[in-house]
């Protein structure tokens, strides 16, 4: 069978790498071969709440190009901090900054006008830019499986 590429996301490391497999790849070879640390890993697919459970690549539907992200922590616990109010949530590692903006502009009632100039950053206010791309995963370390944000006005630059 061919292979193909894919990206991989993990623990603690932001940037994804790229992976050959082939359809008929074991996951849990993969696991073992390609996902850091100790104990249990799970594998899940981007922005999918569901741990992949499936024996092979090809029953999982992975296929070329698609973004996976292998993490200790099954769910990870987003806070949200946000005009002194604070919210969270449980979600895969694999749920994308954009998913998590989404949900957080809803929960604050925040109009989709008003959500333009508000942009999440990590760990504090003037902390590092959670991009829609990102996964929330390449943030925590197991055992600590939580993930503080804070919703705050985007910064103008002004020259």
């Amino acid at each position: 069978m061919s292979k193909y590429k894919i990206y991989l996301y993990s623990e603690g490391v932001k940037d994804p790498k790229i992976i050959e497999v082939s359809p008929d790849e074991k996951i849990s070879e993969f696991l073992k071969k390609h996902c850091i640390g100790e104990g249990e890993t799970f594998l899940s697919m981007e922005d999918d709440d569901n741990v992949i459970m499936a024996e092979t690549f090809e029953k999982a539907g992975i296929k070329e190009k698609h973004r996976i992200h292998c993490h200790r922590c099954r769910k990870v616990t987003v806070k949200v901090t946000y005009n002194g109010r604070d919210i969270s949530k449980t979600f895969p590692p694999s749920a994308t900054g954009k998913k998590v903006f989404k949900w957080a502009i809803k929960e604050f009632n925040i109009s989709e006008e008003d959500s333009g100039n508000l942009e999440l950053r990590i760990n504090n206010a003037n902390g590092d830019k959670l991009k829609n791309t990102d996964h929330i995963g390449s943030f925590v370390r197991h055992p600590h499986c939580e993930l503080l944000l804070f919703l705050v006005p985007k910064e103008n630059i002004q020259g």
